[in-house]
């Protein structure tokens, strides 16, 4: 599963990465990067 900082887009990390960073670069939330519905 792929996130993206919404601040920074380029900043992309896996859930793993995403629960141990917390918020990213400049407090970005991380946002998934596709989602099924």
């Amino acid at each position: 599963m792929n996130l993206y900082n919404i601040k920074h887009p380029e900043e992309q990390v896996n859930f793993a990465q995403a629960v141990r960073q917390g918020l990213g670069k400049d407090q970005g939330l991380f946002f998934l990067k596709t989602y099924r519905t």
